[in-house]
C-alpha cells in the first residue's frame, strides 16, 4: 500500500526511468524494432499504442490514422514477412471514440466505434495482421464484448479480445462466448471494487487455471498471460494434459522487460509438453509522446510494484552489458 502511494505522486520523469525496460520507445520504429528482436530471439510480439482516452475528435483521427499507419509498417517489414512471426495490434477502445462516464454509466456513440474499427480490421484482415481488443476498465467490458461478438459474426476471425480473471462476471462470459474465439486470458490491471471483483491476488491467478480449463473446452485460441511461474508450470502439468493439445491455438503472453527469460525458452522450447512448441509472445508498447508512456507506466508500477524493482535490474544489466531483453 505504501508503495503504490509513493508511486501516484512519484515524478513522471523517475516513473518513466524505472519503467524504460516496458516501453520499447517514444515513436513506431521504436516498436517496430522491438519487435524484429524479439523474432531473431524466438519470440513473437504485440505491438500496442500507449494513450489515454479520446477528449476529442481530432485525438480519434491521430489514433485511426496511427493504427493504419502501424498495421502497413508491419506488413512491409521484411523479418514479419513470415505471417507467423508478424506481430499483432492491440486496439485501445477508448482512443477510437469519446466517451463520457457520467453517473458511473459510460456514454458514446457505439456506430461511430464500430465504424473506426471495422476500418482498422479490414486493412489488418487485408495485410494479415491480427489484431486484439484490449480490455480496460468495468465501465468497458459490456461495449467490449458486445462489439468483438458482432465482429467475430460478420467474419473477421483474426480478431482476438481479452478477458479478466478477477471480474466476477468472467465465468459467464466466457459461457457466452461462440466458440473458436480468440482470447487473452489475464489477471487484469485495472482495479475494481470488492463488489465487482476478486481483490486478492492468488484468488485471480486460481481463477486463470479454472477460465483456461473452460475457454479450452470451448475450442479458443488461449493467449494465456502470466509472468507467474508456478501458475505456469500447473496449467502445463495439471490443465493442459486434459486435453487434445491444441495445435496452433496456444500461447502464452508476458510483458516486455518482465525477467522471465529462463521460463519463456523452456515454454519454447516444449520443456512443459514433451517437445511440443508453444509460443510465448511479448507485450510491446510505444508511445508517440511522454505523457501517455507515463500514465500507462504509473499504472503497471501500481499494479506489480515489483516491476520497479525489475526495472533497476535491467537497467543496471544493460550498462554491463547483461540486459534482459
Amino acid at each position: 500500500m505504501l508503495k503504490e502511494k509513493i508511486m501516484h505522486f512519484m515524478p513522471g520523469g523517475l516513473i518513466r526511468y524505472l519503467a524504460k525496460p516496458y516501453v520499447s520507445g517514444y515513436s513506431m520504429e521504436a516498436g517496430i524494432d522491438r519487435a524484429r528482436a524479439l523474432v531473431f530471439k524466438q519470440r513473437l510480439a504485440t505491438i500496442d499504442l500507449l494513450g489515454e482516452e479520446a477528449s476529442n475528435p481530432a485525438d480519434v483521427e491521430i489514433a485511426v490514422d496511427v493504427y493504419h499507419q502501424l498495421i502497413s509498417r508491419i506488413a512491409q517489414e521484411k523479418a514479419f514477412q513470415d505471417t507467423k512471426t508478424r506481430p499483432t495490434v492491440s486496439l485501445k477502445l477508448s482512443a477510437l471514440v469519446v466517451a463520457t462516464i457520467k453517473d458511473d454509466i459510460l456514454h458514446l456513440d457505439e456506430s461511430e466505434l464500430e465504424k473506426n474499427v471495422v476500418s482498422i480490421l479490414e486493412h489488418a484482415c487485408d495485410e494479415q495482421v491480427e489484431l486484439t481488443i484490449d480490455m480496460e476498465d468495468y465501465h468497458w467490458t459490456d461495449v467490449t464484448l458486445g462489439l468483438y461478438k458482432r465482429m467475430f459474426e460478420k467474419g473477421f476471425r483474426s480478431l482476438g479480445t481479452v478477458l479478466q480473471s478477477r471480474l466476477f462476471r468472467t465465468e459467464k462470459d466466457i459461457a457466452d462466448l461462440p466458440d473458436g474465439t480468440r482470447i487473452r486470458l489475464c489477471i487484469g490491471i485495472y482495479k475494481e471494487a470488492a463488489a465487482r471483483a476478486l481483490t486478492d491476488k492468488k484468488d485471480m491467478k486460481d481463477k486463470l487455471l479454472l477460465f483456461s480449463r473452460q475457454l479450452l473446452q470451448k475450442n479458443v485460441y488461449l493467449e494465456l498471460a502470466t509472468h507467474d511461474d508456478h501458475y505456469l508450470q500447473t496449467f502445463f502439468i495439471e490443465v493442459l494434459p486434459e486435453f487434445t493439445f491444441p495445435e496452433g491455438r496456444l500461447e502464452v503472453q508476458m510483458l516486455l522487460g518482465v525477467p522471465r527469460v529462463a521460463v519463456q525458452s523452456k515454454i519454447i522450447s516444449g520443456a512443459f509438453t514433451q517437445g511440443k512448441t508453444v509460443p510465448v509472445r511479448l507485450y510491446v508498447p510505444f508511445a508517440v509522446n511522454k505523457k501517455d508512456s507515463t500514465e500507462y507506466s504509473r499504472r503497471r508500477l501500481i499494479a506489480n510494484p515489483d516491476l520497479m524493482s525489475y526495472g533497476v535490474k535491467n537497467i543496471l544489466g544493460n550498462l554491463t552489458g547483461k540486459g534482459l531483453y
